[in-house]
C-alpha cells in the first residue's frame, strides 16, 4: 500500500515526542528521586557545615539563628530550641516560648554538634542536626520522606503534562507535516506534469529554503529538457527529411548519370560505326560527347565534395591573389558558357589590383555552381558584379528568372534541396557555395529582386 509523505512525517514526529516522553517519565521515576534526594542532602552538609563554621569563629545566638532559619526556609522541616534542663522552649519562629515536648529521642552530641539520622515512633525517617550555643541547644530536624515529595508532585504533573503534550504534539505533528509535505507533493505534481509536458507556470513556490531551491532547480531543467528536446526534435525531423532528400538524391544522380551516358552511348556508336553526313556533323557527335562527359565529371565533383563534407575532410588552401585578374579571368572563362544558353551576360568589376588570401579554384568553383545555378533559371540574362567596399571583396551573381518562395528561402543552402519546380540537379551546388565560403570565413546571403534572385558572397 503507497503511504503518502504527509502520514509518515506525521508518525514519524509523534512517535518521537511520545518516545521523549516516555523517557522523561522514566528518568523521573527511576532517577529523579535519588538524584534529588542527594541534592537535598548535599545542601544540609552545606548549611550544616556553614553553622558550624560560624559557630567556631564566635558567632552569637542570632546570627547562628538566622543560618538555621535560611536552610529551614530552603529545605524544609523544623527547628526546636531545647534549654539546658532539656526542656522544649518553642519551635523556632513559630510560638516561641510555648513549652512542647521534647522529640521522643535521645540525641547523641559530640562537643556540642548534633549530626544523626534515626527513626521515629512512626517509623519515619528523620535528618537531626544541632549546636549548643548560649546554654541552649538549637536543633533542625526534617523528615527524609519530605525530602522526595517535590518528585512525587513533579511525577503526578507530568502525568497531565503528557497527556497534554500529547494532545498538542498530535495537533503540532499535523501541522508540520502538511507544512513540509505540501510544497513536495506540489513538486511531485509538478514532475508529472512535466512528464505530460504540460507545465504552464514558471514557479510553484516562492518559498527561499532549499525547497524552493529545488523547485527553481527543476523549472530551470525542465527548461533546459524542453529546449533540448525541441532541438533533438527538430534534428530529427531534419535528419529524417535529410534521408528523404538522399534517397532522391540518389535517384536523381542515378538518372542525372543515365542520360549522358546514354547520350555518350549513343553518339559513340554512330561515330565508330561511320553513320553520319560529313566531318561536321561527326564534330558535332564529338562535341556532344565531350559536354555529355563535363557534366557526368561536374555530378562525381559534386558527389566527392559532398562525401567529403561529411566526412570533415573538405578543406581549402589559400594563397595570395590578384583580386581584380582573378575575377577577369573567371568571368573571361563562363562567359561563353552563359551565351551558349542563349542568354545575355553583364557584368561589373569594381576592384583594384590588390593581393588577397583566398582559395582561387575554390573560389571559381563558388562562382560556377552559382552561375550554373543562374543559367538554369535565367530567362535572358545573367549579371555578374565583383565590387570591393571596405576591403571586403563582393561577388553578386543575380538572374531575372523566377523569384524564390518564402517557404524555399531558409533551405536554399541546404544540402539536397532543390526548391519546387526544380526537376535537375542534385541539390549539392549551393550547399558546396555555403561550405566553401564558411571556410573562407565569408558569408552568403539570397534575396528576391524586382527582376528576380541575387546571390551575394562576401569574402
Amino acid at each position: 500500500m503507497k503511504k503518502s509523505i504527509t502520514r509518515q512525517i506525521f508518525i514519524i514526529f509523534l512517535g518521537f515526542v511520545i518516545v521523549l516522553f516516555i523517557l522523561s517519565g522514566i528518568a523521573i521515576r527511576f532517577f529523579l528521586p535519588n538524584y534529588y534526594r542527594e541534592q537535598k542532602i548535599n545542601e544540609l552538609e552545606y548549611y550544616s557545615d556553614s553553622i558550624i563554621e560560624a559557630k567556631d569563629k564566635g558567632a552569637d545566638a542570632e546570627e547562628v539563628s538566622l543560618l538555621f532559619d535560611r536552610m529551614r526556609q530552603n529545605i524544609g522541616g523544623e527547628i526546636y530550641l531545647i534549654d539546658s534542663s532539656g526542656q522544649t522552649m518553642g519551635m523556632f519562629r513559630q510560638g516561641m516560648g510555648r513549652n512542647r515536648p521534647m522529640p521522643d529521642h535521645n540525641y547523641a552530641w559530640e562537643d556540642g554538634v548534633l549530626k544523626e539520622t534515626y527513626e521515629n515512633k512512626l517509623g519515619v525517617r528523620i535528618y537531626a542536626f544541632g549546636v549548643m550555643i548560649d546554654d541552649q541547644m538549637m536543633v533542625y530536624e526534617v523528615s527524609i520522606a519530605s525530602l522526595e515529595e517535590a518528585v512525587y508532585v513533579i511525577m503526578k504533573f507530568f502525568v497531565y503534562l503528557f497527556i497534554v503534550g500529547l494532545l498538542v504534539s498530535i495537533i503540532g505533528a499535523s501541522f508540520i507535516s502538511r507544512y513540509i509535505s505540501k510544497p513536495i507533493q506540489d513538486l511531485n505534481t509538478l514532475a508529472l506534469l512535466m512528464k505530460d509536458k504540460k507545465v504552464k507556470e514558471v514557479m510553484i513556490s516562492k518559498r527561499q529554503d532549499e525547497i524552493g531551491q529545488l523547485n527553481h532547480s527543476l523549472m530551470l531543467m525542465y527548461q533546459e529538457l524542453l529546449s533540448n528536446i525541441q532541438r533533438l526534435e527538430s534534428e530529427l525531423t531534419k535528419e529524417r527529411a535529410v534521408e528523404t532528400m538522399k534517397k532522391q538524391f540518389l535517384a536523381q544522380a542515378t538518372h542525372e548519370l543515365k542520360t549522358p551516358i546514354s547520350v555518350i552511348r549513343g553518339y559513340a556508336e554512330l561515330v565508330y560505326d561511320g553513320i553520319y553526313k560529313d566531318e561536321e556533323e561527326r564534330d558535332h557527335y564529338i562535341t556532344s560527347i565531350y559536354n555529355e562527359t563535363e557534366a557526368i565529371s561536374s555530378l562525381i565533383n559534386e558527389i566527392l565534395d559532398f562525401s567529403k563534407m561529411e566526412n570533415g575532410f573538405f578543406n581549402i588552401h589559400v594563397k595570395h591573389v590578384d583580386i581584380q585578374e582573378w575575377a577577369e579571368n573567371v568571368i573571361k572563362t563562363y562567359r561563353e558558357y552563359i551565351k551558349m544558353h542563349h542568354l545575355e551576360v553583364v557584368y561589373h568589376v569594381n576592384l583594384s589590383h590588390r593581393k588577397v588570401e583566398i582559395d582561387a579554384s575554390r573560389m571559381e568553383q563558388v562562382l560556377k555552381n552559382l552561375i550554373a545555378n543562374a543559367v538554369e533559371h535565367a530567362q535572358s540574362k545573367v549579371i555578374l558584379k565583383f565590387a570591393e567596399v571596405n576591403q571586403r571583396l563582393y561577388i553578386t551573381v543575380e538572374n531575372d528568372g523566377p523569384q524564390i518562395a518564402d517557404d524555399d528561402m531558409p533551405f536554399i543552402f541546404d544540402s539536397f534541396y532543390k526548391r519546387a519546380g526544380k526537376q535537375s540537379g542534385t541539390g549539392l551546388g549551393l550547399a558546396i557555395v555555403k561550405q566553401i565560403v564558411l571556410l573562407h570565413h565569408g558569408d552568403y546571403r539570397v534575396e528576391n529582386t524586382e527582376d528576380g534572385v541575387r546571390f551575394t558572397v562576401i569574402i
